[in-house]
């Protein structure tokens, strides 16, 4: 990354409360660029995890506990925790897959673990979504499905009301990811060029590598492609 600007990389002191540590880079004001989870927080085995980092538009205290799993079939009773907080303005909250691959429902994904916490919490009385701010979410590894997307551009447009500001045309809310997900067994629910424009349209800025993107000659991932493969931005 040097030669797009790269000043110098950082990684911060370990947090008091949670041993996390915050992955600093610089380029032109330094700023974080990841955030590194203790060791055990995700459950072994969960093969898809969702982290998210919510800037708050005022202080508030949020307690850091587990997230029951959404739905009663899934193999893990926890599908969430809300971490300690660093910063009364700051809330990071981390989901992951409850359940093996399932192709009829996405209650056992991760982004839908994260998704029912937004809808859900309240802090002092007040819902969360009208307090927040700003927020990024990076999934690991795969992209979202198609069921997914739409629930995180729903979430979106949901939190944009609550607030009463819109996220389009501005970078508040960033979903990042490293690989596409080319479905499951002959491309079900697949991430498509038609699906990405669902969330942009809500006000995502979408972010991954060139590795990530769907393949503009796969079949039925080509429909859409000339309207939205300029909507996902270099990761």
């Amino acid at each position: 990354m040097r030669p797009a600007g790269l000043r110098s990389l950082q990684l911060g002191p370990p947090s008091a409360e949670d041993e996390s540590r915050t992955i600093i880079a610089e380029a032109s004001p330094a700023m974080p660029l990841a955030k590194l989870i203790p060791k055990g927080t995700v459950p072994q085995g969960r093969s898809v995890r969702v982290v998210a980092r919510i800037t708050l538009s005022a202080a508030a205290s949020v307690p850091g506990r587990r997230l029951a799993a959404t739905s009663p079939a899934a193999r893990t009773l926890e599908g969430g925790v809300v971490l300690p907080q660093t910063a009364a303005t700051e809330l990071v909250v981390v989901g992951w897959n409850t359940s093996n691959i399932a192709t009829w429902s996405n209650d056992s994904h991760g982004e839908h673990q994260l998704v029912s916490y937004l809808e859900r919490e309240r802090v002092g009385g007040q819902r969360l979504m009208t307090m927040i701010e700003s927020i990024e979410v990076n999934v690991i590894n795969y992209s979202p499905c198609a069921m997914c997307t739409d629930e995180l551009a729903s979430v979106l447009e949901q939190i944009a009301d609550a607030r009463g500001r819109t996220f389009v045309g501005t970078s508040g809310a960033i979903l990042a990811w490293r690989d596409y997900y080319p479905g499951f067994r002959g491309g079900q629910a697949a991430k498509t060029w038609q699906g990405i424009g669902r969330p942009s349209r809500a006000g995502w800025t979408l972010r991954a590598p060139a590795s990530g993107r769907p393949q503009a000659t796969d079949g039925v991932q080509s429909a859409g492609f000339y309207e939205n493969a300029h909507l996902v931005r270099p990761l």
